[in-house]
């Protein structure tokens, strides 16, 4: 439950982020209202479904709504008593609450999903700089948001190749040479892949070093 609670409160900011990144963008002439309405229509919905979501998901209602329409549908074995459901649909809303804690910690959740975000784009931006060419904040942020959306394609680990096809023509769409555009995304995509696999094997060992301070071997259960 808590990671899955981590992953929702990551895509909702990510989804977020990325509608208001894309409205910022327009309305700051990058592109046309003309040629991008449909995309706005779409940033405008994604963002009233995240403040009704979140406005829903608090309401113990919502739960047990979405458990009785499922127990409905169910074919082959028995169903439960509507009551049934809903009361199980209570208890797990409650506990579901308890994990997620007060709104203070649903808002602490939303700050490191955004800064983690916004962290990532940072990265891309600082090795279109080391490339030599300066672009926007708010357009490598799109940029960005393309890449990870290109990432999602089954079968291919992280977007492997298209990610690296999708950033470089944003990027080029907005005044980037081609080339320097292709350098700093592969500079992006081999330290977003490289360090965090480098941080966490120290942070291992330093873990496994803090318990076993001794160094003694301790035999698996």
């Amino acid at each position: 439950m808590t990671v899955g609670f981590s992953e929702w409160f990551a895509q909702r900011t990510f989804h977020a982020i990325a509608a208001l990144d894309l409205i910022i963008v327009v309305a700051l002439g990058h592109l046309s209202v003309a040629d991008s309405w449909p995309f706005i229509i779409v940033a405008g919905v994604v963002l009233l479904a995240i403040i009704g979501s979140a406005v829903a998901a608090r309401r113990s209602s919502t739960a047990e709504w979405i458990v009785g329409a499922f127990g409905a549908i169910r074919l082959r074995k028995p169903q439960a008593r509507a009551e049934n459901r809903r009361g199980a649909a209570a208890i797990w809303h409650a506990q579901a609450m308890q994990v997620v804690g007060p709104p203070r910690n649903r808002a602490r959740l939303a700050v490191v999903s955004a800064a983690a975000v916004l962290a990532d784009a940072a990265t891309l931006w600082a090795t279109c700089h080391a490339a030599g060419f300066h672009i926007y904040p708010e357009l490598v942020l799109l940029a960005r948001t393309v890449g990870t959306i290109a990432s999602w394609i089954p079968l291919l680990p992280s977007g492997l190749g298209v990610v690296e096809i999708a950033i470089p023509a944003i990027l080029h769409r907005f005044g980037a040479p081609l080339d320097d555009a292709l350098a700093a995304t592969l500079v992006y995509r081999a330290a977003g892949t490289l360090l965090p696999a480098v941080a966490g094997g120290l942070a291992l060992v330093a873990l496994r070093a803090r318990r076993h301070p001794t160094g003694t071997a301790v035999n698996a259960p």
